[in-house]
């Protein structure tokens, strides 16, 4: 299912570009924004659809800002959207200044009808139709549903209209209340669409708020059906019936029933995807953040839903069998189903930081942070053991902990010596993370004792070799030796990557910053060394780029630990930083 949406923020803000996703029915997924048009305006208020021979036309407006209307036109596809043609203008005379709404209507040879509202010069408000008569070659004003002011058809004010085909010369039209409050307004038409009734209140909505609808035509089952969004309530209403009954009596479609609760003020849409099986979609008013609201109709009848919490502390991780039963009512028997469903936690990272060596019996400093991706994690208990000595702290509001161990005066205790840290998340969803450190230790006591070994061995050998008789000794040379001068000391070459998508970038970005870095603090990253642990270790060298690496580092961690879906944005700001870095420590090193 293809979805064409205007992306960007509000009217007459920054300029909306028009963009389409694709919906995998089977998978329930949206792919991502592709663009479809896009110039220096406020491209908006789409409308159009797809005629019989495919092709699929797509109407905009064009706003400088939401007071100053450029112009109206078309972009469309006849490759199923793969895609687009060049924007086309359409003369909308007499509107000065208009939009588009609803689907457009393919009457059959060639003639196709769309939907417009607006005002002319003289500030008159009205909607009508557009009208092509050669397959979308041509566009021109054709017909008036209502007209502001004229006395043949006064009813309700409109603005935005949906208009479905019912066969032969039959058309309804289902539209806004111009004033913002009150029914849905119905208006037909018997000619194809050149003169319409007064519009009148239908039994869809409610005397207060404005109600706004998406109408469509079933001829598989000669049924109208109409999704519109409450804007008092807000709440996504569906409603049907049939074809002939609607077009003779207003109120007469039948019982609304509501699909969503507290959604955006988003324009809804509608389409049929297999018989008797429609899907609905009402996305963000301001679109920049994805399909939020959206689903199958009809769903009240066939569907439920359930939530079930299962406790943490009783419930083991791996796979488990999840069991629903219908009981049985009437005349119907009960049925079950049972799932597989996989439970898992998520994993936690650790920055931490101990002393490379400290001198028995000073007390070891342990300090770090504690975080799942960008969230860090309160009151998770760090527990932390050296050799006989052990403590624990509880981490604060920013997943960060600073401890202080006790070093044991042990004469064993000298040379690389393991520290161990555990950490133990209070959320249940998050696992439990340890590892160890190494600390080099030096101990007094034992160099001591040592020592004393030394000297008595020395003292002993000394004795017995003064104990022995004197030789004469021969003189004999000794060729001085020569020493050969140390090589320098090069970092081993760091593996080549190859990184894609927007995390590849964001990765190569910060291995070229890195390169930089090392070059000029003469500091190398080691292969167990963490992003966090090199940014320490070369800050106090870092000349004047220490707060451009730190953003670049924070990026990377972003990009390698978490979960939330990255942006071109963030690519882009990460190749910045990696630029401004090397411009930065390249110049201050010349």
């Amino acid at each position: 299912m293809l979805y064409v949406a205007r992306v960007g923020l509000e009217h007459g803000g920054p300029p909306g570009a028009i963009k389409k996703a694709e919906y995998d029915i089977k998978s329930n997924t949206w792919g991502g924004w592709i663009d479809v048009y896009d110039d220096e305006y406020d491209d908006s208020n789409l409308a159009g659809g797809i005629t019989s021979d495919g092709t699929i036309f797509i109407f905009t407006g064009r706003w400088e800002t939401w007071d100053d209307f450029k112009d109206m036109g078309y972009v469309k596809s006849t490759d199923g959207g793969e895609s687009w043609s060049d924007y086309t203008t359409v003369n909308i005379l007499p509107l000065v200044h208009a939009a588009t709404y609803g689907r457009l209507v393919d009457m059959g040879g060639g003639v196709y009808l769309q939907t417009i509202y607006g005002i002319d010069v003289d500030g008159i408000y009205s909607s009508r139709i557009l009208r092509s008569s050669d397959s979308g070659a041509s566009w021109s004003m054709w017909s008036v549903i209502w007209e502001e002011g004229t006395e043949d058809a006064p009813g309700n004010g409109i603005d935005e209209t949906s208009v479905a085909h019912i066969g032969g010369n039959k058309l309804v039209a289902l539209a806004r209340r111009l004033d913002g409050d009150g029914y849905v307004q119905q208006s037909v038409s018997s000619d194809g669409g050149a003169s319409w009734s007064r519009p009148e209140d239908t039994n869809l909505g409610s005397p207060f708020g404005t109600k706004i609808p998406q109408l469509i035509y079933d001829s598989e089952s000669d049924k109208l059906i109409v999704v519109y969004l409450d804007r008092n309530t807000y709440y996504i209403i569906a409603s049907e019936g049939d074809a002939s009954t609607i077009f003779n009596n207003a109120k007469g479609w039948d019982e609304p029933k509501i699909l969503a609760r507290n959604v955006d003020l988003g324009y809804p849409s509608l389409t049929k995807i297999s018989s008797g099986k429609y899907y609905w979609l009402c996305a963000r008013q301001y679109v920049g953040a994805g399909f939020t609201w959206g689903g199958f109709y009809p769903v009240l009848p066939q569907q439920f839903s359930v939530e079930i919490t299962p406790p943490p502390q009783q419930i083991s991780m791996g796979e488990h069998s999840l069991t629903v039963m219908a009981t049985s009512q009437g005349r119907y028997s009960g049925a079950s189903m049972s799932l597989t469903i996989d439970i898992s936690q998520f994993s936690i990272q650790a920055d931490i930081q101990v002393p490379q060596l400290i001198v028995i019996p000073e007390p070891i400093e342990v300090s770090g942070k504690v975080y799942h991706g960008p969230d860090a994690l309160q009151d998770a208990s760090v527990s932390i053991s050296f050799r006989q000595s052990s403590t624990t702290v509880k981490t604060s509001t920013d997943g960060s902990f600073t401890a202080i161990i006790e070093a044991p005066l042990d004469l064993s205790l000298v040379g690389p010596q393991g520290l161990t840290i555990t950490v133990e998340p209070v959320e249940p969803w998050y696992t439990s993370l340890q590892t160890k450190r190494w600390i080099f230790t030096v101990n007094p006591a034992s160099i001591g004792l040592m020592l004393v070994v030394f000297i008595f061995m020395g003292l002993l050998v000394y004795t017995r070799v003064r104990a022995k008789p004197s030789r004469p000794r021969k003189e004999m040379a000794i060729p001085k030796a020569i020493v050969p001068e140390p090589s320098a000391i090069t970092p081993s070459p760091r593996p080549k990557y190859e990184f894609t998508g927007i995390k590849g970038r964001i990765l190569s970005a910060y291995l070229n910053g890195l390169e930089v870095v090392e070059k000029v603090t003469g500091v190398s990253m080691a292969p167990h060394t963490t992003l966090r642990e090199f940014l320490k270790a070369t800050t106090p060298r870092l000349p004047g780029a220490t707060k451009s690496f730190t953003e670049l580092t924070t990026l990377a961690e972003i990009a390698l630990y978490s979960a939330h879906k990255l942006d071109k944005n963030t690519a882009a700001r990460a190749e910045q930083i990696a630029t401004i870095i090397r411009e930065e420590l390249e110049s201050g090193a010349a």
